[in-house]
């Protein structure tokens, strides 16, 4: 629209200019005789045309530095956003584009665009604890929880192991997944429990496979987030490139305890750092700390009865995975945590050929198990 005025306005001054040398087109044209007479007695014809040359030569220069220098703005101005697409090739939002690369920041139009995990897609089923994949079945009892679950798994917990395994406190940056409708925290059974779930948002580490640094940086679970941490350049001043995943983990929570799933590995290495926001800096490098985590099942869930929640640890005894960690404090990640209380997420039908002959059992002579006792829910959860 502005070029348009702008062409309207030059158009009108030409007409009027000239419309103007029309009607004063004597008194005009004996001036400029009389001027080059008095030009050409004083300075001859020679000089005149030499003068003429130069006037054209720096009309022409000032056209072509007046065409860079509006070249110059357009680039600037289109440069100024850049669209973000997901991973099904749906415009998701414009990201402002900062330039060359800086010290903390470099150009969002240099990046590949990030193949993130969005809900455009219908989500995915809960899964029914089928046989397929074939779940290793591992005793809590004699589990290290660590807070870095891999491969595929199954793991049984009592009420008290969930407790100590910090409410599956897990360090992989997990996008919240729905877990159906139904369920309930005071079922008898794990068919009937509460579903909780998850998906592994993946890695950024250098573009570069040869780095010295070899960082393996936590990604944000968003869009928006991962790119502008895609505009943030690896130590060594190479930009970072994301990593996908897709790994899901599940929780199935009842009376007696929970039932954790984990249906795959994980094909990048765990996070040595994470990318944190500082005022007048913006988004800086640091190292990960033990309480860069959150709980796949939420915090307030059994705790009443139970006491506090425990760690990911590397022993036994409860050693923290990584130096100076504080799990039972606060953290930045557990403001955005994957999962939330208030949500009516729970599980879809359960196999039964998962289930053991006690389960199978105690739903068939118990067919309400999924229906809480009165008070029974308070009781179990405790206020939040």
């Amino acid at each position: 629209m502005a070029d348009i005025l702008h062409w309207a306005l030059a158009v009108s001054n030409a007409v009027f200019l000239l419309a103007l040398l029309l009607s004063y087109r004597q008194t005009v044209s004996t001036a400029c005789l009389r001027i080059y007479d008095l030009a050409a007695d004083l300075l001859g014809t020679n000089s005149l045309l030499a003068l003429y040359a130069l006037a054209l030569i720096y009309l022409w220069y000032s056209i072509q530095q007046l065409r860079k220098t509006v070249g110059a703005t357009d680039d600037s101005r289109r440069k100024r956003y850049v669209p973000y697409y997901d991973a099904n090739g749906k415009l998701r939002a414009y990201v402002r584009a900062s330039g060359r690369p800086r010290s903390s920041t470099r150009s969002a139009e240099s990046e590949p665009l990030p193949t993130a995990h969005t809900s455009a897609a219908p989500p995915a089923q809960p899964p029914t604890f089928s046989q397929s994949p074939p779940y290793a079945e591992i005793d809590a009892a004699d589990f290290v929880w660590d807070g870095w679950p891999s491969r595929v798994l199954r793991l049984r917990l009592s009420n008290e192991d969930l407790v100590r395994f910090g409410n599956l406190g897990i360090f992989w940056a997990l996008e919240r997944l729905p877990g159906g409708s139904g369920g309930s925290l005071n079922a008898k059974t794990a068919a009937k429990g509460k579903l909780y779930r998850g998906k592994c948002y993946g890695a950024l580490t250098c573009e570069v496979s040869g780095c010295s640094r070899a960082l393996v940086i936590m990604p944000e679970t968003n869009p928006r987030g991962l790119s502008h941490q895609l505009q943030v350049p690896c130590v060594c001043g190479e930009p970072l490139k994301h990593i996908p995943c897709g790994v899901e983990c599940t929780a199935s929570v009842y009376r007696a305890g929970a039932v954790f799933l984990h249906d795959g590995e994980h094909h990048h290495g765990r996070y040595t750092h994470t990318l944190r926001a500082s005022a007048g800096v913006g988004l800086r490098v640091v190292e990960l700390s033990g309480n860069d985590w959150v709980s796949l099942v939420p915090k307030k869930v059994r705790f009443a009865d139970l006491g506090s929640p425990g760690r990911p640890s590397t022993a036994a005894s409860g050693e923290c995975l990584v130096e100076d960690a504080d799990l039972d404090t606060s953290s930045d990640r557990e403001s955005t945590a994957v999962v939330d209380e208030q949500d009516d997420a729970g599980p879809a039908e359960l196999d039964d050929a998962e289930l053991d002959e006690a389960e199978r059992a105690e739903m068939d002579g118990d067919p309400d198990a999924n229906m809480p006792e009165s008070g029974a829910q308070e009781d179990t959860c405790g206020s939040a």
